[in-house]
């Protein structure tokens, strides 16, 4: 079997390195796979993620697919045409929050993996916000082709294929990264300091919110035995740096993210996780970390709402609060409950049953496929139009 992945990878994210990374390892797992072929985002992705995989492994560069670059284009024709499956996910990469090209990136593959008549699995796929009215529109008409169920990683991404009009088997799966074995990770703590991991970044980060952070590490920092822990992502570095210039700091560490299993580990000896990064957080939980999160998306309270974990809205950060709130962790040292997390992995796995070795042959019929060639050649309008010649965004409407 052979298998094309296509997603947010190779950015110096640590979240959408988690994903590829339990993906691949449980692909390993349960699966007879050939080979893999990861078309990412970027050229970063950490040098020993694939360490004990035996599978063979080749990565590729796709930023957006360029209709008049035939080179460019050649290794993502080919390996579409040569695999069994296309897996596109997960993570949120299913919004255009931050740029609207994002969505036809990822339509296009689906579209020509139609074409070829490969199945398409939606893996545990992140959705929203969708503001442009256009991609809506498109990602309606795409997903009408997948004859097999779609999996997304939460209710509110259900919720909004629903809302846009979606009527494929919408399944809620679970983040990939719920697989992670927190088993082999030695959780060797220095129980002469209680450890408070930092995770702050600038999407969303009103100025009201940053002084309400910038006061609680300050009074933190005041506390005997406190040692404060900056978590931060290379995308963190400015904002991060603009906080500590603002802070009165005798003490405090930094865990940049330069590889995944050593993050992982700065993780575990943490006492308490505060902030936004939704991955950061989630790692804590599987290690029955206790955190309190800084809501910019709703994931970010999905999953404290799930663990009964303390959650601000942004415009909602109160250092006085927040103070009580630890107080309280310290005191009560509360216990993550095991029987969600369990039902999380138990969803996670959902999508990998897509790969059954009897149920990856798909067929077409000349309607289908002339079906995927007017919605590229829409797309290719669409693309030429609002990005190669106009390069403005489309209207947008708001994400209800």
């Amino acid at each position: 079997m052979k298998i094309a992945i296509f997603g947010f990878y190779g950015t110096n994210n640590f979240g959408d390195d988690l994903i590829l990374f339990n993906i691949i390892n449980n692909l390993n797992k349960l699966y007879q796979i050939e080979k893999i072929d990861i078309f990412v985002s970027g050229n970063n992705l950490p040098v020993n993620i694939f360490e004990n995989i035996n599978i063979k492994i080749n990565t590729y560069t796709y930023e957006r697919f360029q209709y008049y670059n035939v080179v460019k284009n050649y290794n993502v024709l080919k390996k579409i045409k040569t695999s069994n499956i296309i897996l596109i996910g997960g993570g949120g990469i299913i919004q255009d929050a931050h740029g609207w090209k994002t969505i036809p990136k990822y339509l296009v593959v689906s579209l020509l993996a139609n074409y070829y008549e490969k199945k398409v699995i939606w893996f545990s796929v992140g959705i929203g916000p969708i503001i442009s009215y256009p991609n809506r529109i498109l990602l309606k008409r795409v997903l009408k082709l997948i004859n097999n169920d779609i999996y997304t990683r939460d209710v509110y991404s259900k919720n909004i294929l629903e809302n846009i009009g979606v009527r494929n088997n919408i399944i809620v799966s679970s983040d990939p990264s719920f697989l992670l074995d927190n088993t082999s990770y030695s959780l060797i703590k220095n129980t002469n300091s209680f450890n408070i991991g930092i995770s702050i970044r600038s999407f969303h980060l009103t100025e009201k919110s940053k002084e309400e952070i910038i006061k609680l590490i300050n009074h933190l920092n005041t506390i005997d035995n406190c040692e404060i822990y900056f978590f931060n992502t290379e995308n963190d570095n400015d904002i991060i740096k603009k906080l500590i210039e603002k802070l009165s700091l005798n003490n405090y560490h930094f865990c940049n993210y330069t590889d995944l299993y050593k993050m992982i580990s700065d993780i575990t000896k943490m006492d308490l996780m505060i902030g936004m990064r939704f991955h950061m957080l989630l790692v804590s939980i599987l290690f029955e970390i206790p955190i309190i999160g800084f809501s910019y998306l709703p994931k970010v309270s999905s999953l404290c709402d799930m663990f009964n974990q303390k959650c601000y809205n942004m415009n909602e950060i109160s250092c006085k609060n927040i103070i009580e709130d630890i107080n309280n962790i310290i005191e009560i040292n509360p216990v993550i409950d095991n029987n969600v997390y369990k039902e999380m992995r138990e969803r996670a796995i959902l999508p990998f049953r897509e790969l059954e070795s009897n149920n990856i042959k798909i067929s077409y019929g000349k309607r289908i496929k002339m079906y995927c060639i007017y919605n590229l050649i829409f797309l290719y309008i669409y693309t030429r139009i609002f990005y190669d010649i106009m390069g403005t965004k489309v209207k947008s409407l708001k994400n209800k």
